[in-house]
C-alpha cells in the first residue's frame, strides 16, 4: 500500500505522544501517552490488514521519508518498505513491550461542564504567547460573561498572561492544561468538552483526543 498524506500526518503526530504504536486491522489508529494523560483516536484513509506493534515509530517514519515513492507492506514478521532502489525491513515488537490504549473501550466523559470551540489560529496564538512569556500552562477561563483562551502560570496569580476571547458563558471556571499536552494536538480547529472530573475531549472530523485536566482547575 501507499500511505496517504493524512495517514502519515496522524502517524507523525502520534510519534510525539508515544514512541511506539500498535497497528490493528481496519482504518482506525489509536495511541496513548506513556503517562496515560493523553489518548487519541483517528480514522485514516488507509486500511491495515494486520495487527502488529512497532517499537520505534520514528524509525518507520524515517524509513518512509528516505524512500522514493515507497510501497508499504505488513508481512508476517516486519513492515517492509520498498522502492525501485531499496528494501527496508522493520521487525515487529511484542505488544507487551509497548504502552497501548484500552481495547474496544468507548470513552465517555462522566459529565460535560464546559464546552468551547477554538480555531487552529487561536491555538497557535496562545501557544506562541506561552512561549514568549515562558508560561507552563494553557487554560479556558470563564468569568460569567466571556470565555478566554489563556496562557498562564497558575502558581503565579499576578504573573504574565496572554488571553484571547473565544466565546460567551454564564459560568465561572478555569480549566487548565499543561502546554505540552496542547502541543500534542494535530494542527486544526477543535470542539472541546470538559468534565469537572478532570477529563476533556478535543475533537474535529479527523481526530479525537482525551486529555487530562490539571488538578488546579476550578469549576464554579
Amino acid at each position: 500500500m501507499k500511505l496517504d498524506a493524512k495517514t502519515l500526518a496522524v502517524l507523525k503526530n502520534y510519534s510525539q505522544i508515544n514512541p511506539s504504536i500498535l497497528f490493528k486491522e481496519g482504518n482506525v489508529l489509536t495511541t496513548i501517552s506513556p503517562s496515560r494523560t493523553v489518548l487519541s483516536k483517528a480514522k485514516v484513509p488507509n486500511t491495515f490488514d494486520r495487527r502488529c506493534a512497532i517499537y520505534e515509530l520514528t524509525k518507520l517514519l524515517g524509513g518512509i521519508s528516505i524512500a522514493e515513492d515507497p510501497e508499504i507492506s505488513f508481512d508476517e514478521s516486519a513492515v517492509v518498505i520498498k522502492d525501485k532502489n531499496s528494501v527496508q525491513k522493520i521487525p515487529y515488537a511484542a505488544e507487551t513491550a509497548i504502552k497501548t490504549p484500552p481495547e474496544n473501550k468507548h470513552i465517555v466523559l462522566p459529565s460535560v461542564d464546559v464546552s468551547v470551540s477554538v480555531t487552529e489560529e487561536q491555538i497557535k496564538n496562545v501557544v506562541r504567547g506561552a512561549g514568549v512569556y515562558g508560561l507552563p500552562e494553557i487554560a479556558f477561563v470563564g468569568d460569567g460573561d466571556k470565555v478566554y483562551f489563556q496562557a498562564l502560570d497558575a502558581k503565579v496569580p499576578n504573573g504574565n498572561t496572554y488571553s484571547i476571547p473565544v466565546g460567551e458563558t454564564d459560568k465561572t471556571f478555569r480549566v487548565i492544561f499543561k502546554v505540552e499536552s496542547i502541543l500534542k494536538l494535530l494542527p486544526g480547529s477543535y470542539k472541546i468538552d470538559v468534565s469537572s472530573k478532570l477529563m476533556s475531549h478535543f475533537s474535529n472530523p479527523d481526530i479525537e483526543y482525551w486529555i487530562g485536566v490539571e488538578t488546579s482547575s476550578t469549576f464554579g
